[in-house]
């Protein structure tokens, strides 16, 4: 049985990242009444089966991430494309009549998201793009609050899966108010191609090059010992660059993120137990399973 337990580890330890990614690129809210005009953008690299893959959980007032989640499972398999979580898909195609809404691309919800509330979205058990910090609910001192605005992700920034506010461009609370159809106005669509940038709906078809991340080869790192015993671990790499670490807890929750310029990762103020640890060197990326003893 302890073979088979090694054997077990040797296995995590030798699986190489993802082939694939979903990041969050952009958050809509409206003005817009009932059924509402809110919408969550996200881009998929590479192919992912949202069947049975992709998590997505909606932190609300502060809540735990876990405490709620948005069911995108019809999407099921996407390749290298735009999908959206939407309330309404005619308010939707009135506000952006340039793209089509549908089964293919979209999902409709009918949880009540507001400009307070966060976004996170875990992928084969990691999370990989995040939207609000950690179990805090957004008020007037929180840049991410964004009542009736637009916060597009910056593109030419790897998404690490953590919360960082500095990769995103806001719109400024209540700027869309008047602005789109439902209210009179020239449209969603219209606003957001005013602001340029990243904002317009499904901007960025760079988005595969700037945002997303290859997968390391067996050759380009390791990351020993597992489990952890003596507080250290060491995450070695010929590949030159910083390693940028991410380690998440067994509920999602951030626990240490870093820039490593040496080969040991002090990991001896984190209790015992499951966490996802995630490196990224340049344009390489890989999550591992860690288990701290």
């Amino acid at each position: 049985m302890k073979k088979n337990y090694f054997l077990f580890t040797f296995l995590l330890l030798s699986f190489v990242g993802f082939a694939q990614n979903v990041t969050i690129t952009k958050i809509i809210e409206t003005d817009c009444g009932d059924p509402y005009v809110k919408s969550v953008e996200l881009y998929v690299d590479g192919t992912v089966d949202f069947s049975t893959e992709v998590v997505v959980n909606f932190m609300q007032n502060g809540k735990a991430w876990s405490e709620n989640q948005i069911d995108v499972s019809a999407l099921g398999l996407i390749s290298n494309q735009f999908v959206y979580i939407s309330r309404d898909f005619t308010l939707m195609q009135a506000e952006f009549p340039g793209t089509t809404f549908d089964a293919s691309n979209t999902i409709i919800t009918n949880l009540a998201t507001n400009g307070d509330d966060g976004y996170q979205i875990v992928l084969n058990g990691a999370v990989v793009s995040q939207f609000g910090k950690t179990e805090t609910d957004a008020d007037a001192d929180n840049v991410w609050e964004h009542d009736d605005s637009v916060v597009s992700r910056k593109s030419g920034i790897v998404d690490t899966g953590a919360w960082d506010e500095t990769h995103w461009d806001y719109s400024g609370k209540n700027s869309i108010d008047g602005m789109t159809a439902c209210k009179g106005g020239a449209g969603a669509e219209a606003f957001l191609s005013d602001l340029g940038g990243t904002y317009p709906l499904g901007s960025g078809s760079g988005w595969t090059a700037a945002l997303s991340t290859k997968a390391f080869s067996k050759a380009e790192l390791s990351i020993y010992p597992n489990p952890v015993n003596n507080g250290l671990v060491t995450i070695k790499s010929p590949l030159a660059g910083v390693k940028n670490v991410v380690m998440f807890d067994a509920i999602g929750r951030n626990v240490l993120k870093t820039e490593l310029t040496a080969e040991a990762l002090d990991v001896s103020e984190l209790g015992a137990g499951l966490y996802l640890l995630k490196v990224t060197i340049g344009d390489r990326s890989v999550t591992h399973k860690l288990v701290i003893n």
